[in-house]
């Protein structure tokens, strides 16, 4: 396990995205997504690896964990949090932020930007970091906010 960004000391929020990082993203699913299949993501199998990683971040006295993930239409925020609920219930409902695509906030094109102004509307952390599985999501949230963002593989590796 690689937190070589973690200190001991200061009050720190780490935010994990969920689709690809602590559940399975299987090729072929953003259709059902798309159509706004029922259970798509009650049915995601957990990554446990990375939720341990969280679970023993969440013992820090100093770490706050959270989730900052995304889904298309409003109706699939319950199922999120009702995943959230089964597999993580560590997790405290108000870390939990969760973008919803259909508000027609962003374009496709500046989806890769949502995350950072969550990020920046978020306070009482002298540090908060994401763990993302998508490189242009990182990309974006480093580069207006400098080491922020981390592949979720340097926590493996």
């Amino acid at each position: 396990m690689n937190l070589r960004f973690i200190d001991d000391k200061s009050t720190q929020l780490v935010l994990f995205d969920m689709d690809g990082v602590v559940a399975e993203f299987v090729s072929g699913e953003e259709s059902l997504i798309q159509k706004e299949v029922p259970n798509v993501y009650l049915n995601k199998r957990p990554l446990k690896s990375v939720i341990s990683i969280a679970e023993k971040l969440h013992e820090k006295e100093n770490v706050t964990v959270g989730i900052l993930s995304s889904c298309e239409f409003f109706s699939q925020i319950k199922e999120k949090k009702e995943w959230l609920a089964k597999y993580m219930p560590f997790v405290d409902e108000s870390n939990i932020y969760i973008i919803v695509w259909a508000d027609g906030k962003y374009s496709r094109e500046e989806r890769k930007f949502a995350k950072v102004d969550v990020i920046k509307k978020i306070s009482g952390y002298k540090k908060i970091f994401l763990i993302d599985d998508k490189h242009d999501v990182i990309k974006a949230t480093n580069k207006e906010l400098p080491n922020v963002a981390h592949h979720v593989s340097e926590l493996i590796f």
